[in-house]
């Protein structure tokens, strides 16, 4: 009776041993696959954040030149393969995605050029991302240049965002041509409601000084009057 009572105990020991290394793997068995991982996203490769930054900025200039010619003027889209840029611009909202995925926005200039890129989305969830991105490098800014352009990226956002739902604008950062026929441009409605401190505080100016900006940048060269677009959006929500 006695060797079956030892093999029945050598078999507990096992089981016993086996179970506390399942439990408690040893440092290197953790170390490994941390350090494996690490190396594949920016948190524990210095290297690899440079690279993605740099690839954000030329990400950005890509997005640009799709839409302001070497000598600063803005692209009229009526006249340009929209087609050809929409799919230029899906591209490169994968690629910013893919680099958000590896954990290689870090700094106020990578979420600034995140936000500018998703700014010119196509679905309102596109802009609430900007929104995200733009508030977030807001708070990362090292200077007050970067914070200046994260507020008013956000502002662009939250204006895309409405409008792209059917509802009033509040900053007045939107417009759209009038007609097929000519190449003026009106302003999104806006909420009449929203007073013009939020709009300083994010913009720099009122409604008003900020609107003769815009059109005076749209409408450069044209005999266009300055209008708000002939539309029914819906109010704005206030919460």
């Amino acid at each position: 009776m006695q060797k079956p009572i030892q093999l029945l105990f050598l078999a507990v020991l096992n089981f016993v041993f086996s179970t506390a290394i399942i439990a408690n793997p040893t440092k290197n068995s953790q170390d490994k696959p941390t350090k494996l991982l690490s190396s594949l996203t920016c948190v524990g490769n210095p290297k690899l954040q440079q690279a993605r930054s740099l690839e954000l900025q030329q990400l950005v200039a890509a997005d640009q030149a799709r839409r302001v010619s070497k000598n600063g003027e803005l692209i009229d889209f009526r006249k340009i393969d929209v087609n050809k840029m929409q799919k230029e611009d899906l591209a490169t909202r994968k690629r910013v995605g893919e680099i958000f995925a590896e954990g290689c926005l870090t700094t106020a200039k990578d979420y600034l050029a995140a936000a500018l890129v998703y700014q010119h989305g196509d679905v309102p969830d596109h802009y609430y991302q900007t929104y995200i991105w733009a508030t977030r490098a807001a708070k990362t800014g090292a200077n007050e240049a970067e914070i200046k352009s994260a507020k008013e990226l956000a502002a662009l956002a939250i204006d895309r965002y409405l409008v792209s739902l059917g509802n009033k604008q509040l900053f007045g950062t939107q417009f759209h041509p009038t007609s097929s026929e000519d190449s003026c441009v009106c302003m999104r409605q806006v909420e009449p409601g929203f007073t013009d401190d939020l709009r300083k505080e994010y913009l720099g100016q009122s409604l008003h000084k900020r609107s003769l900006h815009s059109f005076a940048l749209f409408n450069k060269g044209k005999n266009c009057p300055n209008v708000e677009c002939s539309e029914n959006l819906e109010p704005t929500p206030k919460t």
